[in-house]
């Protein structure tokens, strides 16, 4: 990982990025479980392959920044003592600034008060991302952050779906920095792009088990995504 940080932002600008903690650089703010609804909790995590651990930094207001999912398109927001995605209302718990604590370190800061800081003294996957008072993450580790840019990024929500019915359809997020594009061998398959979505839809049979793999690729990283 240290190749990564080479790279790391040296000041809070707008764009996509991973966001990592200096108490453990091979964790970063993440969406708990890859969830898109309002209220899924943040917690740190390992680098995924969803999107869940990415965030579009957007500027609102003066200094003001929102923080949003690349998975979800919600808003990073103070709920709270928790910190969580909703959807963007421009409330004080959802604008954000970056405060310099360190070279290529940062505190984040609502508008509200409140800043973004790990929950307890610890740092391992899985763990709570809290919203706490100044005089609690100031002077310590937990509240301390690392931009790291990210690009040619390359996101598919889906590694897996299914169809309860002997005819149905499935809607993929693929989230990419660049054009993409999906196959699949099966004649019973069919794909249509819709924007950044893939629609999978399968003609009807007489209830026999039917599998097969559809292919999603980006072509600016050549990176591939199966979809099974």
């Amino acid at each position: 990982m240290a190749g990564t940080y080479a790279a790391a932002a040296k000041t809070a600008a707008p764009g996509y990025f991973r966001i990592f903690s200096v108490k453990d650089r091979s964790l970063a703010l993440s969406v708990e479980g890859g969830f898109r609804e309002n209220g899924a909790n943040l917690e740190l995590q390992e680098q995924a392959d969803d999107g869940r651990d990415i965030f579009l930094l957007k500027k609102a207001k003066g200094s003001w920044f929102q923080i949003q999912s690349l998975l979800s398109g919600k808003a990073v927001s103070v709920s709270g003592t928790n910190i969580e995605q909703n959807k963007w209302k421009s409330s004080k718990d959802q604008l954000w600034k970056f405060e310099a604590a360190g070279t290529k370190r940062f505190y984040i800061v609502s508008k509200s008060g409140k800043y973004m800081s790990i929950d307890g003294k610890g740092a391992e996957a899985g763990q709570n991302v809290a919203a706490s008072e100044k005089s609690d993450s100031v002077s310590a580790t937990s509240g301390k952050w690392v931009l790291v840019p990210v690009k040619d990024f390359f996101a598919v929500s889906a590694k897996s779906t299914a169809f309860s019915s002997k005819a149905g359809a499935a809607r993929i997020d693929v989230n990419s920095s660049g054009k993409w594009k999906a196959s699949c061998s099966a004649s019973w398959i069919r794909l249509k792009k819709s924007g950044s979505a893939l629609l999978i839809s399968c003609s009807s049979n007489k209830g026999e088990d039917r599998t097969a793999v559809v292919t999603v690729k980006a072509a600016a990283s050549g990176k591939t995504a199966k979809i099974k």
